[in-house]
């Protein structure tokens, strides 16, 4: 197990080329290779991201850690790296630095659970999410080739043998299954490590009793983080947030369906604390991707219309679509929210 741990890990490491947009064939590994190390690590933590038990086993510090590092590398980008935090708190006041992490944490050893969450969490990244984020620029080129195709245009069939290739490769049910499965599992991670005391609230059902709502405390501060909340933010790799939300909006705008297979609770209970937060998210294209998962993913299908969807798979209703109106957090803090990020 530890050699086929340790070749996991190697795989992923020498493969930073395909995380750029045009990445050399040269340095990296095939965008098959990639796919397919993904749909491995999936079927690998499958009984970690299907068991809540054993979820509650994986160490979120991991990511932290020297051997975590070692496939999350210190360069990565965070969510809210320290120079802005800084810059945030300096206009509100001083703050006291953020502890660093204790050094018998960062030589810590950790369990296979935790090891196969993360390794598979990185491998979609270097992936499926790339080729996510590349299918709508196929959809687009060859859209705008479209006369081509009758002419056997070379941009048009270049185009086309993409979409195909794509297709076969990403569209598998069983494969898009097992991603929203994973991004569920993710999400209830996050949200469990950020705000324990009110995501074990989020599932109740307003229409059970009144709720009292508040909505002037809709906006949190800098300064009300706790301690290990500033540790996560100023520590987790941005790519981990934007990665749930990418792979959602796909499966939303591909097979809709899918869905229902998994719970979306915690995906918008995470939505929902940032976007009580917006200052914890530096990059506006990341805060503008949960207005866009809140679009796709948790709009009733009769507020959405055709055009929105790159397949022909219809948009269906499911529990999913229900949060909006049944999700305790999402009924008081929503409105305030959206109003700031779209101005």
């Amino acid at each position: 197990k530890a050699g086929a741990m340790q070749w996991l890990v190697q795989s992923l490491v020498q493969n930073l080329e395909v995380e750029k947009d045009q990445p050399s064939p040269l340095l990296g590994a095939s965008s098959g290779f990639m796919l397919n190390l993904g749909a491995v690590m999936l079927q690998l933590a499958h009984p970690v991201i299907a068991d809540a038990e054993k979820l509650k086993k994986v160490d979120l510090f991991y990511l932290f850690a020297n051997e975590g590092k070692v496939v999350f590398p210190d360069d990565l980008t965070k969510l809210m790296p320290l120079a802005y935090f800084s810059s945030l708190t300096s206009a509100a006041g001083s703050l006291p630095p953020p502890a660093p992490p204790a050094a018998a944490a960062s030589t810590a050893e950790f369990n296979f659970i935790t090891q196969s969450f993360f390794l598979c969490w990185r491998a979609l990244h270097l992936g499926v999410v790339p080729q996510c984020n590349r299918y709508e620029n196929i959809l687009r080129g060859l859209n705008h080739h479209h006369a081509g195709l009758e002419t056997n245009d070379p941009h048009a069939m270049h185009y086309l043998v993409l979409k195909f290739g794509t297709d076969a490769q990403l569209l598998s049910p069983d494969l898009l299954q097992e991603i929203v499965l994973f991004c569920s599992a993710a999400s209830t991670k996050l949200i469990d490590t950020l705000e324990p005391p009110q995501h074990s609230k989020n599932a109740m059902d307003v229409s059970t009793g009144d709720v009292e709502v508040n909505y002037q405390d809709w906006l949190c501060t800098p300064e009300q983080l706790t301690a290990d909340q500033k540790h996560v933010l100023l520590n987790l790799p941005e790519h981990l947030v934007d990665d749930i939300m990418t792979m959602l909006i796909f499966v939303a705008r591909t097979d809709p369906a899918i869905l229902k297979t998994a719970s979306m609770d915690s995906t918008l209970s995470l939505i929902v604390f940032f976007l009580r937060r917006p200052w914890a998210i530096q990059k506006p294209h990341l805060r503008a991707k949960f207005g866009l998962t809140l679009f796709h993913v948790f709009l009733p299908a009769s507020a959405r219309s055709r055009g929105d969807m790159w397949s022909q798979n219809t948009p269906v209703d499911g529990p999913h679509t229900n949060l909006l109106s049944t999700h305790i957090m999402a009924q008081r803090y929503m409105s305030p929210g959206l109003l700031l990020l779209y101005g």
